[in-house]
């Protein structure tokens, strides 16, 4: 690696903990929108940057917070990614998101991207939430398609967390050619 291939390096490094720094140091995370909070867990998985403060603070924040209402599907699908990828599990935020998205008048605003991502975030997690895969699966059974590069990945990801104790024909049936019974 170059000298300045070094030097880039160490300044993301340094801008990283500065931004860790700042977040962890705010008293109330209250001044973050949504998708700012969603944006920073993913990033610190993304780049594979472990940072428990940093996660257990945002993670106590969402989990405490009144409503969920201003999060829009991409951000609560990066949220619980963001998470399972960097292998923290915080029963209370999965808890509060799957509540949500379970008690929310449709999926309609879900594209399956963000669906295939909370599916595989919470068997990754290894959390189960029969509310939320229920309301996941009877959308996906009521659809005339569903398009996805990873659907194979859904699949297996519903067969993990919701068919070995599910009734739902819907579900078993779509689960079947991944996930034998």
């Amino acid at each position: 690696m170059s000298s300045y291939g070094r030097m880039q390096l160490l300044l993301g490094s340094i801008q990283t903990t500065r931004a860790f720094e700042y977040i962890v140091g705010v008293c109330n995370l209250g001044r973050f929108n949504p998708q700012a909070l969603s944006n920073t867990v993913w990033a610190y998985a993304t780049a594979d940057m472990h940072h428990p403060q940093l996660f257990e603070k945002v993670a106590n924040h969402i989990a405490e917070s009144d409503s969920l209402d201003r999060s829009d599907p991409q951000a609560l699908s990066n949220i619980v990614w963001a998470y399972a990828t960097a292998g923290i599990n915080h029963p209370r935020l999965f808890e509060k998101v799957a509540n949500h998205i379970a008690e929310s008048d449709g999926l309609g605003r879900f594209n399956s991207q963000n669906l295939s991502n909370i599916v595989w975030a919470y068997a990754t997690a290894n959390v189960r939430h029969p509310k939320l895969f229920e309301k996941v699966a009877n959308h996906i059974a009521g659809l005339e398609t569903w398009i996805d590069s990873s659907s194979k990945s859904f699949q297996f990801s519903m067969g993990v967390c919701y068919c070995s104790s599910s009734s739902s024909r819907a579900v078993s049936e779509s689960c079947r050619g991944c996930h034998p019974t």
